[in-house]
């Protein structure tokens, strides 16, 4: 029985497809498509503008077309049933990417450990404020504020050797930081003044958690350009 697949075309095209409208995605997506063509890992023709797609699903020949139970959308599975059978089957590379490495394992456990103490400490603030003054932009910068603020505080940890009790003083020091940030950041280029007050509110705090060793360290590294 003859089957007919898109190996590698459709992949890149859905993947085109998810960046339209947006600038950033679109680049970067594209730098992604031009070190594949330099890699030669792909070939030019095997990349297919997302507009294209429908008619190139036209032009193919053949009775039958295998298709991903879980990700063929029904625009295109409409456009296949037209020219071809159906053949629906669950895509292999699910479980290939299922089997993890000790490595990723590793690290899956430590994003684990980061979403569930930023969770911890978005609840605890909840619970502690007026509910009722909250808005969505509020309940998301704070979000924001602690995912940066404990990234920068595990930097730190790793860079100065930091001991773990005083992991939570210095993820403070960086929330207030985060904090002041974010109210300036919009125009923090134009208003270099109050961002190197709070810089320097920052280092004046981490000087008083810190050794002298550890401190200069962090200057070395965070703040000598």
């Amino acid at each position: 029985m003859a089957r007919r697949v898109l190996p590698r075309v459709s992949s890149l095209c859905m993947c085109v497809s998810t960046c339209i409208g947006n600038k950033k995605k679109t680049k970067k997506n594209e730098k992604k498509l031009k070190n594949l063509l330099l890699d030669k890992k792909i070939k030019k023709k095997q990349i297919l503008p997302i507009k294209s797609l429908p008619q190139f699903l036209d032009n193919l020949k053949g009775k039958n077309f295998i298709i991903d139970n879980k990700t063929c959308s029904i625009f295109y599975e409409k456009i296949i049933k037209s020219n071809f059978n159906i053949l629906k089957f669950d895509d292999p590379v699910y479980e290939l990417k299922s089997i993890k490495n000790s490595y990723e394992i590793k690290h899956m456990i430590e994003a684990h450990k980061k979403d569930g103490l930023a969770l911890t400490r978005f609840i605890y603030w909840i619970k502690n404020i007026n509910k009722k003054t909250i808005t969505e932009v509020d309940a998301q910068n704070k979000l924001e504020i602690n995912a940066a603020a404990s990234e920068k505080a595990k930097e730190i940890q790793k860079t100065v050797k930091l001991h773990k009790d005083l992991l939570e003083d210095v993820y403070q020091a960086y929330k207030s930081f985060e904090t002041s940030y974010q109210q300036i950041s919009s125009e923090a280029q134009n208003n270099q003044e109050q961002l190197n007050k709070i810089n320097t509110v920052l280092d004046t705090r981490l000087k008083e958690i810190l050794s002298e060793e550890q401190f200069d360290k962090y200057i070395t590294v965070f703040r000598t350009e």
